[in-house]
């Protein structure tokens, strides 16, 4: 058992580490994690029918409000990019305003 775990957690460390090489400096951290939050937000609001099918508003409330949380996070992560990397905008011709 113990080599089976040691053997899915090389294979787990091996993946994870494979991201790494993008976070390199804030400015792709911001488009890393804003990437990550305004594509869950679009999941989760995709989600409202499947929650509601559970017959109870708490799960629908509930997913609404992980997708705005989710929401809340992007546009944290696109202000920062706004004030600290205003200069690097063109590199992410989808974001400019």
């Amino acid at each position: 058992m113990v080599a089976y775990l040691k053997q899915k957690s090389s294979g787990w460390q091996r993946d994870e580490w494979n991201h790494y090489g993008l976070l390199y400096d804030e400015f792709s951290i911001l488009l890393l994690m804003g990437y990550d939050e305004i594509a869950t937000t679009k999941s989760y609001t995709m989600d409202y029918e499947f929650y509601r099918a559970f017959g109870h508003p708490a799960f629908v409330q509930w997913i609404q409000l992980v997708a705005r949380d989710e929401s809340y996070h992007f546009t944290n992560c696109r202000k920062i990019l706004a004030l600290n990397h205003k200069n690097r905008m063109p590199e992410i011709p989808a974001l400019r305003t």
